[in-house]
């Protein structure tokens, strides 16, 4: 079988020290830390409504209460939710950067993407952090640096994937200039010299949009001129992910933000909804790089990834069920008995698990046909080949239908089958 060696396998295979595993294994911690210590924040912010403007996009308004009432929902359960959201995101980008950190940490391009997929949930997913920031000076310059570390690594990963290196060339003197902004900002906000905590001047933020922007043209031209045939294929979903996940964030920050601080009561459900799509879009990042990895092979690990893959879609399939069933038999039963009651919780959870195990199995088998399809289709072909041998009687019929399974499923130039015969040390050969 003719197999294809990918030019950004054998470039990133630098060979990273010691040193710098360790090191991404300390500011992981660090990351992880904080999503933890972040969670309990959130929560207490989401269980109070917000009285006097402004008001989070994601926080519940005092005259939201009767829109939440109305909907069988309580105060608790729309805490719930937001930490659900916050902690499914985090989990998602950490399973990601895990997983590649795992089968690439040799790699310096493997350490650079695994540590970004953890430092981009702080810098540009996480509600917690902001919250965590407000609790302490020492939290506040904490998640400050971690959130510029996220912000610069991920400008690094879109100017060098996925071989590692610059192209054009020049982008590299673009990048400098960012860290040595940001190096500068770090210095002002610790010494408290005109930047608030948790704030960036107008320089750094537009030449983080300038590299934003010139690292996807990047992309585009690396894509268009430089890359071979199976770089492509690496890099255009990754590239969408990231365009989508900038557009994403354009979109919030310019028009959904303010417009969803201005609604009138009775937008309550919009604002969710489209919260959830806002942050689902940012999730594009760790899905097309899982996405690029598993179809095209862009650091072999394909199985371990299938895995995250499959139980990440069930959990996020799971929770909406839940959630789903829960507001509708709250509803229901409310409108039955005129009260809340506990049942609604109680048949949502066995439903949940009732339908683990069917779930599982569709989404493994979407996954398989959409990700492995040569796995998938050969396990198809091993299958009926199971039934066949179970009733087959005739050798050479079923010495056929083995040769063929060989040729479908592992694609050979030739197939020979051996076969003993009666006679004592008498092998006989067929040839298929």
């Amino acid at each position: 079988m003719q197999t294809v060696q990918s030019e950004s396998t054998v470039d990133a295979r630098s060979g990273t020290p010691l040193v710098a595993q360790i090191a991404w294994v300390v500011l992981v911690s660090v990351y992880g830390v904080v999503f933890l210590a972040a969670l309990p924040h959130l929560a207490r912010a989401m269980r109070q409504a917000c009285s006097a403007a402004p008001c989070s996009v994601f926080a519940l308004r005092v005259e939201d209460l009767p829109e939440l009432a109305a909907a069988g929902l309580t105060v608790a359960q729309y805490a719930a939710f937001q930490v659900m959201v916050e902690a499914m995101l985090g989990i998602v980008c950490a399973a990601m950067a895990l997983v590649v950190f795992w089968r690439a940490r040799h790699e310096w391009i493997g350490l650079l993407t695994s540590f970004t997929l953890v430092a981009f949930w702080l810098s540009y997913m996480s509600n917690g952090a902001p919250l965590l920031a407000q609790s302490s000076l020492v939290a506040a310059r904490l998640v400050t640096l971690l959130g510029t570390i996220g912000a610069l690594s991920f400008a690094a990963l879109l100017l060098v994937f996925p071989n590692g290196r610059f192209v054009p060339r020049w982008t590299r003197y673009l990048l400098l200039l960012l860290v040595v902004l940001a190096a500068i900002e770090q210095v002002i906000v610790a010494a408290g010299f005109g930047l608030e905590m948790g704030t960036y001047s107008g320089a750094f933020l537009v030449i983080l949009l300038v590299v934003y922007f010139v690292a996807i043209g990047a992309q585009v031209y690396r894509y268009r001129r430089v890359s071979d045939p199976l770089q492509r294929q690496q890099t255009k979903w990754v590239v969408l992910g990231m365009a989508g996940t900038v557009l994403a964030m354009l979109a919030y920050f310019v028009l959904f933000e303010p417009v969803a601080l201005a609604l009138q009561p009775g937008w309550l459900k919009f604002r969710i909804v489209a919260t959830v799509v806002m942050l689902a879009m940012i999730l594009l990042v760790p899905l097309t790089l899982a996405f690029a990895i598993l179809r095209y092979r862009l650091w072999d690990i394909d199985v371990i990834v299938r895995r995250t893959l499959v139980y990440a879609a069930l959990t996020v399939l799971l929770a909406l069920v839940y959630f789903g069933s829960v507001t509708l038999l709250t509803a229901l039963f409310s409108s039955i008995t005129g009260q809340q009651s506990a049942l609604a919780i109680v048949v949502s959870t066995l439903l949940i698990a009732a339908l683990f195990s069917p779930l599982r199995r569709r989404v493994q088998n979407w996954i398989d046909r959409r990700f492995f399809r040569k796995k998938y289709d050969a396990q198809q072909v091993l299958a009926q080949f199971a039934v066949a041998a179970r009733d087959e009687t005739d050798l050479d019929a079923l010495t056929a239908e083995l040769a063929q399974v060989i040729q479908e499923t592992l694609q050979p130039e030739h197939v020979s089958v051996w076969l003993r015969d009666h006679t004592p040390n008498e092998i006989v050969r067929n040839e298929v």
